[in-house]
């Protein structure tokens, strides 16, 4: 599940949108965002706690 978040450096939910994209292979659109108060750019909205444990399952490290 995608969900929104407010910027890790500065908790701020003011941002302006950079671009579009596809945060794979989950599937999923997002966007790219930077934070209008301190400049951070980060992905918006995200996974949750529970997909990124089924992405970065165990096999995942096993092979590399």
């Amino acid at each position: 599940m995608l969900i929104k978040v407010n910027c890790n450096l500065c908790g701020g939910n003011n941002f302006k949108v950079l671009r579009s994209v596809n945060i794979s292979p989950l599937g999923g659109k997002s966007e790219l965002v930077k934070c209008n108060e301190c400049g951070l750019v980060y992905i918006n909205p995200r996974y949750d706690e529970e997909e990124e444990k089924r992405f970065y399952a165990s096999e995942y490290f096993e092979n590399g």
